[in-house]
């Protein structure tokens, strides 16, 4: 991550991060935690692409849609300090 950081400063421009995702355990919870936290300090990032959600996906680990109706999913509630989402069970 730091090099894309560093290229996107140093070139005087602003990216994305795409295709981003991380399965629902605790673990990984607290990287993708630190990962975003390290992302919003950055003026040079305008914005993430999660992946992935829908049905389709099954019992993917990657999937940020809840797995069942009145849930949020983890990840989800991760982002929230960040893109002020008012998280309402589906």
């Amino acid at each position: 991550l730091q090099p894309y950081l560093n290229w996107l400063e140093q070139h005087q421009a602003q990216g994305i991060l795409t295709e981003v995702g991380v399965p629902n355990q605790p673990d990984w919870l607290r990287v993708y935690q630190n990962y975003l936290q390290h992302l919003s300090r950055q003026p040079v990032v305008i914005g993430v692409v999660l992946w992935s959600a829908g049905p389709w996906w099954g019992e993917y680990p990657l999937r940020l849609d809840p797995a069942s109706p009145g849930s949020v999913a983890p990840q989800i509630q991760l982002l929230q300090p960040w893109c002020g989402l008012e998280l309402a069970p589906s």
